[in-house]
């Protein structure tokens, strides 16, 4: 049962640990349009990885509180892309801390090339 117990403050103090270090990012939607897909990768990262809303969405004005998919240190650079119906918001190589607040308006909209 000691040891049980052991493993389980272990565990929670583990999940605390990596809590603190893994810091959340603020995305304010002023594009105007519902957004249904939110993705941020490091500026480094080939890939956008996984939609980090969850299947909710983010409806104009609306701001969602998401954390960072990888540990920031200081000077950490990411990509942040929004998907609206038929419109991608993107801002690249922005310093994400802790709390950061990032807003997305029609200024963000990625044109087709």
């Amino acid at each position: 049962m000691k040891k049980l117990l052991t493993g389980a403050l272990f565990a929670f103090l583990a999940a605390a640990l990596f809590a603190q270090n893994q810091p959340s990012v603020m995305i304010v939607n002023d594009t105007g349009e519902v957004i249904y897909f939110v993705y941020i990768s490091p500026s480094e990262s080939e890939e956008w990885g996984e939609d980090t809303l969850g299947g909710e969405i983010l409806d104009p004005g609306q701001t969602v509180t998401i954390p960072l998919p990888y540990s920031a240190g200081s000077g950490n650079l990411y990509d942040v892309k929004l998907d609206a119906t038929y419109d991608h918001y993107a801002k690249y190589r922005i310093t994400a801390s802790n709390n950061a607040r990032i807003v997305f308006t029609v200024n963000d909209l990625e044109l087709p090339e």
